[in-house]
């Protein structure tokens, strides 16, 4: 369960230019989910999460959660909020 926790901390935290080093998402983890690990443990489940397919960057600053967006991806996200039948022409306009 750990290493969804870390998965969440990175997506909450972690941005380019502010990336999290496995002490940082050790004391995160104490705070937001009350669980004790070391930061070796963070490094694996970062690996592990990186294995897995999520695209995990890790600098000599620390590590963080790629969210970029390709322009076809971008593409279907706002066609599919645009042509929803369940979002209002006002919220979808926002």
């Amino acid at each position: 369960m750990k290493f969804l926790h870390v998965l969440k901390i990175l997506e909450k935290y972690s941005e380019p230019e502010n990336p999290l080093t496995y002490r940082d998402i050790v004391y995160r983890l104490e705070d937001d989910f009350e669980e004790i690990c070391s930061s070796r443990t963070v490094s694996k489940h970062v690996k592990n999460l990186q294995e897995n397919g999520y695209d995990i960057i890790i600098t000599r600053k620390g590590c963080y959660l790629n969210r970029d967006f390709e322009d076809s991806e971008l593409r279907i996200l706002i066609d599919s909020v645009l042509f929803s039948k369940n979002i209002s022409n006002a919220q979808a306009k926002r």
